[in-house]
């Protein structure tokens, strides 16, 4: 297992440097380090790959669909996976750990940011 700090990029269509422009200091700090995951899946399994919790993740939540048209899972899905593997004491939240959604989805963003906001509030009264 590679303990070195890794962020994740989670969209299906964007390139990191369509949400970050190159002058941004997110794209300075994050770039070298983020690894872009087309799904749900694909991150989930670089996670379990690594054995621990990126330190920033960037959401997007309509991940696009199968071969059949359906929606493959979302941004939302993969907030609940954190924040249920941390429950199950499966990983533990990076001290360091920070996040932003650049998704244009009107009701799943917000629901993102509350969701972890809330949940990270909790961990440090917790």
């Amino acid at each position: 297992m590679n303990n070195v700090p890794y962020s994740i990029f989670l969209d299906d269509l964007r390139s990191i440097d369509m949400v970050y422009p190159y002058n941004s200091n997110v794209y300075e700090n994050f770039m070298e380090d983020f690894h872009i995951c087309r799904t749900m899946e694909d991150a989930v399994k670089l996670i379990e790959d690594k054995g621990f919790l990126p330190y920033y993740i960037s959401f997007d939540n309509d991940l696009g669909q199968d071969q059949n048209g359906n929606p493959l899972k979302e941004g939302i899905d993969f907030a609940h996976w954190i924040v249920e593997s941390i429950l199950d004491n499966k990983y533990k939240l990076p001290d360091n750990f920070s996040f932003f959604v650049h998704s244009a989805n009107s009701i799943a963003g917000p629901e993102i940011r509350i969701l972890l906001n809330n949940f990270m509030d909790f961990l440090k009264k917790n």
